[in-house]
């Protein structure tokens, strides 16, 4: 598990921990997964907070990784139900690109330097969740 607070105090007045899970889930099932840890999917809304996910990662070595993103009515949200904002720089060349109309949910990826790709919501990959408190 990272402990942002340990490397960086408190960030928005709150701390914050991440912890990866290999185990591949799809992304309802790493959603409830996190929730029954009584956390999010990991939800980075800052470049320190993605290069966190991106140690851990590499780290366990894995490749792909299910953030707290998704699509809902053609508009991206966090896993908390915060609106992703328009001018989010962490999208991947050419993303979101909802490739044959089924990519709903986010996912990190390494061949893609871990920045953000939409893809299908019911593939089964790794993921990261948010403890806040």
């Amino acid at each position: 598990m990272s402990n942002q607070c340990a490397i960086k105090g408190k960030c928005s007045n709150k701390c914050m921990k991440f912890r990866l899970f290999k185990t591949p889930l799809s992304w309802q099932e790493a959603h409830a997964a996190c929730q029954a840890e009584k956390a999010y999917l990991a939800m980075p809304k800052s470049w320190s907070d993605h290069d966190i996910l991106i140690a851990l990662m590499r780290k366990g070595n894995i490749l792909q990784s299910w953030i707290g993103v998704r699509k809902r009515e053609g508009i991206f949200y966090y896993d908390n139900g915060a609106l992703l904002e328009h001018n989010n720089t962490m999208w991947g060349p050419d993303q979101p690109n909802d490739s044959g109309g089924t990519q709903q949910c986010v996912q990190m990826m390494s061949e893609m330097d871990y920045l953000w790709n939409d893809f299908d919501c019911a593939r089964p990959v790794g993921f990261i969740c948010q403890y806040v408190w």
